[in-house]
């Protein structure tokens, strides 16, 4: 066995993962496993492309590295990719247990919606008479919406009432839109139903906020009611009723048979485990005592809450900076190591971040260039934090923490999170066991959102400095030679004479100019004129050193600064470049006879003259032999 099982959930549903990983964890505990919980984010009301991405992390590990995979198929929003996990576990011979949602031939522990939505639903119409309620769904597609609703109108209908059709709404899970909802059917002809009874507590509390900023008072001009019983749910005012469903038991179950079918392959299994109603103060049924306990608690809290809020902030402000800073990967690398070795509060002490490498070193092209291959890409290790210290660390084949060894008797629980540029993912990041940022109050999906906004920002940073460096040379730089041009020559000219005078070496200065340009440009047309003004320039190029300065100076004038260069080798350059020069107009077939003088003079570092002074004496130096060769014709 390879002591190892793998979770996949969803990060909206933190509540209810993090029980049912509780749940698991008494079975690890027994039969030693390690939990590995890979989280994706998809929404209903995100676009396909950014759902790709927040869902690749699903397809990251490799199933046959596990013993055995179970899937939140009720609680990943899209039931396609739950379901696409489950059947490659089995196409695999993986074991797998679904939860939440029954994947055909696939082993299944679930939770009885039924139970604790028909006590919550027989209460209000029993205890409370209601006679008019509004449902608001989650999507319309999704099972357990269907489920809470046909409860609601079984009970209905038991008890001589109706569900209108009128009073269905379909919020998609999102708190805006069922606020939204609420304000609507409070605005409408028909007015406030007796009871708004809503597909879980989130939404739940957003039609609640909502109608008390409208001005009503809850619960006696409306009851609403909840499903999931999550925390907020206790502390807010007034305290929701709702419908706990036993996710620690559910976890527990679903480990348990996940360890069955491993051990001796037991069959097919449904489990179903009962939910109950949690009758609270929002029905008008109060229980002050246990509610207000809830509430010093929080209120005990908060301002730690906040400062805890802040000092998340700033962390990602601070982690955006040393990223924005970095001049490439390697130094963003280098950045973030050492962020995260003295900044790991909100991490933890185990926390990797393993990023594609060719994304950051190249953010030219389109990301669906570099990205296309997903987690099948070779991903580098940026950073490694084990036990609050920075290590280095490579993935081997099948890694996904670098360096990780599984210790007999010592359970370890390890969360990855999606990094992605749309639908594409550039890499993960990895928590171990829960810090802070999962347990408490600060969202994982807002720092994974803050740290892939830092990098989109560092790639238009990349983007805008390769355009500058395009600028810039186009500035600088002749368009016809590729040489230097005269704009830049100054302060580059003025760098090169300085560290000759400081370090007191000899720096040549060649004027050099082309013979008989306009007789070239009359009898062979300025084309010809060009070819022979760029042979010009590509025969000092390829004559001159690595630290030597090349200058188109005018139109048909070149100036070359070799720095530590005496008389001996200026003269022989000058060779050189007449060689070149001659061998490229024959290569080339240029017509006519190109020739050029060159004159230099050598600088003496005590002399007091300036480069300017330098390079008109190397002019007059040029134009002396230029007079000779115009003579002599």
């Amino acid at each position: 066995m390879k002591n190892r099982i793998a979770v996949f959930a969803n990060g909206y549903n933190r509540y209810a993962t993090l029980k049912a990983l509780d749940g698991m964890r008494t079975v690890a505990s027994v039969k030693d496993f390690d939990i590995d919980v890979f989280v994706g984010y998809a929404a209903f009301n995100d676009s396909p492309e950014f759902n790709a991405g927040r869902a690749g992390i699903y397809w990251l590990p490799k199933l046959e590295n596990y013993d055995g995979v179970i899937v939140f198929s009720g609680l990943i929003n899209d039931f396609d990719t739950a379901k696409q996990i489950c059947l490659n576990s089995r196409e695999k011979n993986v074991p797998v247990v679904s939860i939440g949602a029954y994947v055909d031939g696939i082993p299944f522990v679930g939770s009885n919606n039924e139970t604790g939505m028909r006590e919550l639903v027989e209460h209000l119409v029993k205890e409370h008479g209601i006679k008019r309620a509004v449902y608001i769904g989650g999507s319309r597609e999704h099972i357990d919406t269907s489920i809470r609703r046909s409860v609601i109108e079984d009970v209905f209908k038991e008890n001589g009432l109706e569900l209108k059709k009128e009073d269905i709404y379909y919020a998609d899970w999102v708190n805006e839109h069922a606020a939204e909802i609420a304000s609507k059917i409070a605005r409408s002809k028909a007015g406030l139903p007796d009871a708004m009874i809503c597909a879980n507590d989130i939404m739940a509390l957003a039609v609640s906020g909502r109608l008390i900023q409208m001005g009503y008072k809850l619960p006696d001009d409306l009851i609403i009611t909840g499903f999931d019983h999550i925390e907020e749910s206790e502390i807010t005012y007034p305290a929701l009723t709702t419908v706990e469903q036993d996710y620690f038991t559910i976890g527990s179950n679903a480990a348990k048979l996940l360890c069955d079918i491993i051990e001796d392959s037991t069959s097919m299994v449904k489990e179903v485990v009962s939910s109950h109603a949690v009758i609270a103060e929002s029905c008008g049924c109060r229980n002050n005592r246990e509610y207000d306990e809830s509430r010093r608690v929080y209120c005990r809290t908060v301002h730690t809450i906040k400062r805890d809020l802040e000092f998340f902030e700033r962390l990602c402000r601070m982690e955006r900076n040393e990223i924005l800073k970095s001049s490439g990967y390697e130094d963003m690398k280098d950045h973030l190591r050492n962020f995260y070795k003295d900044n790991n509060y909100v991490v933890g002490s185990d926390y990797y971040m393993v990023l594609n490498r060719g994304y950051f070193n190249d953010p030219a092209p389109d990301d669906s260039l570099i990205l296309k291959d997903g987690y099948n890409a070779k991903l580098d290790v940026t950073v490694a934090l084990r036990n609050g210290k920075i290590v280095d660390g490579k993935l081997k084949a099948g890694e996904l923490i670098p360096g990780y060894k599984k210790k007999p008797g010592n359970q370890s629980l390890f969360f990855f999170f999606p990094l992605s540029s749309g639908r594409y993912n550039c890499g993960y990041f990895a928590f171990k066991e829960a810090p802070v940022m999962i347990s408490e109050n600060l969202g994982v999906y807002s720092y994974m959102e803050k740290l892939e906004q830092s990098f989109m920002e560092y790639r238009l940073k990349m983007r805008l400095d390769e355009a500058n460096r395009e600028l810039s040379d186009l500035y600088n730089k002749d368009p016809l030679t590729g040489l230097y041009n005269r704009f830049c020559f100054d302060s580059i000219a003025d760098i090169l004479y300085e560290e000759s005078v400081e370090f007191k070496r000899p720096l040549a200065i060649m004027f050099t100019d082309i013979n008989y340009m306009k007789n070239i440009n009359d009898e062979y047309g300025h084309a010809a004129g060009d070819r022979s003004i760029i042979a010009v320039a590509d025969a000092i190029m390829s004559s001159i050193g690595p630290d030597a300065l090349a200058v188109r100076y005018g139109g048909d004038e070149f100036i070359i600064l070799s720095p530590d260069t005496g008389e001996a080798d200026s003269e022989a350059l000058r060779t050189k470049i007449e060689k070149q020069l001659k061998a490229l107009c024959k290569a080339r077939k240029i017509p006519g006879k190109v020739s050029v003088s060159c004159g230099y003079v050598i600088t003496d570092p005590e002399s007091g003259k300036t480069v300017n002074e330098y390079i008109n004496e190397a002019d007059k130096v040029m134009y002396s032999i230029k007079k000779k060769i115009h003579e002599g014709d």
